[in-house]
């Protein structure tokens, strides 16, 4: 995917999931299928869906810890043709490095961490083996 098309799809979901939040206010005690705000908003979010090819995923949004809408959108086993669904587990791959670094990088900041200082000042060698 580019890069253009990662941002365009970040920011839809990111205004998607404000759109959530406001029209799950209005609309709390409401089932699904009669809030036709809700269900505009589970189409734009099946239509990025299949525009991205993402076979599956899940969505929530939540609201000062609470969630206010989850959904499963599509399939995690095509072969199969198990549905996403709230609980589905997903691999993230190496999404947690930028993450890590972040958090890091904060550390640094506020002078809790050092960057120049050996990590593991007893083991002598870069491979974490035995000292040379």
């Amino acid at each position: 995917m580019r890069r253009r098309d990662l941002l365009g799809v970040a920011a839809t979901t990111a205004a998607l999931s404000v759109s959530a939040a406001s029209f799950a206010q209005r609309q709390a005690g409401t089932k699904e299928a009669m809030n036709p705000d809700l269900e505009r908003f589970n189409q734009r979010l099946d239509l990025i869906r299949q525009s991205v090819n993402i076979p599956g995923m899940s969505v929530g949004v939540f609201r000062e810890q609470s969630p206010i809408y989850a959904r499963g959108f599509g399939v995690v086993d095509i072969v199969r043709g198990t549905e996403a669904r709230l609980d589905t587990p997903y691999p993230i791959a190496s999404l947690t490095k930028p993450f890590a670094s972040a958090v890091i990088m904060r550390l640094v900041e506020g002078g809790k961490l050092d960057l120049d200082q050996q990590c593991l000042p007893t083991i002598r060698t870069t491979r974490g083996g035995a000292p040379n």
